[in-house]
């Protein structure tokens, strides 16, 4: 596996990571989240410097480490591999390579304002970004049911800091999240921080 980034602060810390020789193509499915879930742990060890930890997930299947503080999140994208972890609150993260068939799932997960394409952005670009942010915050979240067109949203954009303001809204609660991003060469990483 070769770093590629990596960001730490007082608050949270990120790494993104390739894996190296990798072909979907050559993978059944199963084979495939074996291998990116193995690589996750690896990628999580090395951001925490604690080759012992160890992750388990709880009843939504949403990760966390055991016998250690703080939230963390998992994603992954092909050969793509980045975690998160939070010191106190909740987390999520995204990474998604640029796929053009994004662009014909637009209307199922991005409401009508979410769909005006920002300046300076393509529109590979936008809805990769909102996809990540959407399923970044569903991660944050934790549970299961919300619908990315519905109840998660995209309410402000800031492209000159590169952070989103979303909100998740349900019958019983309403939080708005800051979300950061990061455009790579083959895609978009989005957090909540």
């Amino acid at each position: 596996m070769s770093f590629v980034k990596l960001y730490k602060d007082d608050s949270f810390q990120w790494g993104l990571w390739k894996i190296k020789n990798f072909s979907v193509g050559k993978l059944s499915h199963a084979a495939l989240r074996k291998k990116q879930s193995i690589e996750a742990n690896n990628a999580m060890q090395f951001l925490l410097e604690d080759e012992s930890l160890e992750i388990v997930k709880d009843t939504f299947g949403r990760p966390y480490l055991k016998n250690m503080e703080g939230a963390i999140s998992i994603s992954h994208s092909d050969a793509w591999v980045a975690v998160i972890h939070k010191f106190m609150g909740q987390t999520g993260i995204d990474v998604q390579k640029f796929k053009m068939k994004i662009l014909h799932l637009t209307d199922k997960f991005t409401s009508r304002n979410e769909q005006e394409i920002p300046q300076n952005f393509s529109p590979l670009q936008w809805f990769t970004l909102l996809w990540t942010a959407k399923e970044s915050m569903y991660k944050w979240h934790g549970k299961r049911g919300l619908n990315l067109k519905h109840d998660i949203k995209i309410l402000h954009h800031e492209k000159k800091e590169r952070q989103l303001i979303g909100s998740i809204k349900t019958e019983n609660e309403y939080h708005e999240l800051l979300l950061s991003y990061v455009f790579l060469e083959e895609g978009v990483l989005s957090f909540v921080k």
